[in-house]
């Protein structure tokens, strides 16, 4: 009996590849079955099925291809769900959404073109086609459903071309959860949004390129990406993060590379990256956050093409990159510190640390020294303050420079007056442009204080022979 079975099983499967089967599967659409070949002709959308509800589904294993035609606008609940044979789908550029468990356990499927009308990937659209090994997200694809590709164990490609994708799952639900393979994904030119969790838990990720055209990045994007140790950050003016888009994967990241396509260093972007020693920003940034690069405890060199931009960001003691790296500019330690002409503003801690400079050269636009500016540079010698009227300042701008009338300081010709009257700044060692310096050391060539190096170490000398160090600590 059971033997009988399987023959007539066998032969009911063999007739579809002899007889046309046929039907409708939607208001304006029909189906024929012929020679393993499923096609969809007709416009409109697909009817939705139950798991087992799809007309073909009783002829699901012998499926090998589909083709759908140019007309047709959507792509049903369950509609080829289980067709473990199939191994090639042709979808027509009218479909603009694949539904719900749509292609589920499709075992067979290797590839599969996304054409680029499509916007809505539902839910387990493409669940354990585990043959699968590369996908491409057309850029028309505006939200992909949780759990869209889970258990693709094959999948090791990701193209993602959507220009404007707003969800791509959750924490708890994530698009391409279970595919443990994924070593690449690339993003299109004209991306401008990446969404949450899109990267989640791409264990085997080791870099990443973000195009220019990216403007949002949602939270945990590239979260569980733990052998990511390189980004290559193009993004031209993307908005600030409120935590970094790395997450805890930005403690692996070794290597950060910012394109001369930058324009605006986001907050936040470098959050928590520990391991990054070198940080290059380009001539083209503009503008840089405040905490970009807060938790970079490993840096130890940053250069700086664009100082005008570096002078215009107000950092903190606790996100400041100069804590425990030197300042480069145009890839050159400096000495003397020319703030460009046209800068108002002197950000907080922007020149802290720089124990190499020994000359601040300040133009006569600005108006505002922030907190620490210049703070532990303790070899800083002179100042050359262009501004007609000084800006005010407290005594943290120059902490730990030693004592300031151990630095001379030159301002312009009838302002020496006003220098003299505003706090911090009557303190350093006054002259009035050249003339003044040197009718000043001609009065005083036997009392001014002097600054000498011994065994590259700077020492302030007094007139009665008192000697400090370059932090004001008094040498005995």
């Amino acid at each position: 009996m059971k033997t009988k079975l399987f023959s007539l099983a066998l032969a009911l499967l063999m007739s579809v590849s002899l007889f046309a089967q046929s039907g409708t599967c939607g208001p304006n659409l029909t189906w024929t079955l012929q020679n393993r070949v499923l096609t969809i002709s007709g416009s409109g959308n697909m009817n939705d099925y139950s798991w087992n509800g799809a007309p073909w589904y009783s002829y699901r294993q012998s499926i090998t291809s589909i083709t759908i035609g140019n007309s047709v606008t959507s792509i049903g609940e369950y509609a080829f769900y289980y067709c473990s044979g199939l191994t090639s789908v042709t979808m027509g550029n009218s479909v603009t959404s694949i539904g719900n468990k749509a292609f589920y356990n499709c075992s067979g499927l290797t590839s599969i073109t996304i054409p680029n009308s499509v916007t809505s990937i539902e839910i387990h659209a493409f669940e354990d086609c585990s043959s699968l090994t590369s996908v491409t997200i057309p850029n028309s694809v505006t939200s992909i459903g949780n759990y869209a590709f889970k258990g693709c164990s094959g999948l090791t490609t990701i193209e993602f071309n959507a220009v404007n994708c707003t969800y791509a799952g959750s924490s708890s639900s994530e698009v391409f959860e279970g595919c443990t393979n994924i070593t690449s994904i690339s993003f299109g030119s004209g991306v401008q949004n990446i969404p949450s969790y899109l990267c989640c838990g791409f264990s085997k990720l080791t870099s990443i390129t973000i195009p220019d055209s990216v403007i949002s990045i949602g939270n945990y994007a590239f979260v569980g990406c733990n052998r990511l140790d390189s980004v290559i950050w193009n993004a031209r003016n993307a908005e600030d993060f409120n935590t970094s888009p790395f997450n805890s994967s930005s403690g692996r990241v070794k290597v950060l590379i910012l394109g001369d396509s930058v324009q605006h260093i986001p907050t936040n972007l470098c959050n928590g990256m520990t391991r990054i020693k070198e940080i290059t920003i380009p001539a083209n940034v503009e503008t840089i956050g405040k905490n970009a690069f807060h938790g970079c405890d490993s840096l130890t060199k940053v250069d700086v093409y664009n100082l005008a931009a570096w002078c215009n960001t107000d950092f903190t003691n606790t996100y400041c990159p100069l804590r425990s790296a030197e300042l480069y500019v145009n890839g050159t330690k400096p000495t003397r510190i020319d703030i460009p002409d046209g800068v108002t503003k002197v950000g907080a801690y922007t020149f802290m640390n720089c124990t190499q400079v020994i000359e601040v050269v300040l133009p006569p636009s600005v108006t505002e020294i922030g907190e620490n500016a210049f703070a532990s540079c303790p070899y800083l010698l002179t100042i050359n303050a262009n501004m007609a009227f000084p800006p005010l300042i407290n005594y943290s701008v120059f902490a730990n420079c030693g004592l300031l009338s151990g630095i001379d300081c030159y301002v312009p010709q009838g302002s020496l007056a006003l220098y003299r009257k505003t706090p911090v700044w009557a303190e350093f060692n006054l002259h009035e442009n050249e003339t003044d310096l040197q009718s000043t050391q001609a009065e005083n060539n036997t009392t001014q204080i002097k600054k000498i190096l011994e065994d590259c170490q700077l020492y302030i000398l007094l007139p009665d022979g008192t000697r400090y160090d370059a932090t004001g600590k008094k040498v005995e």
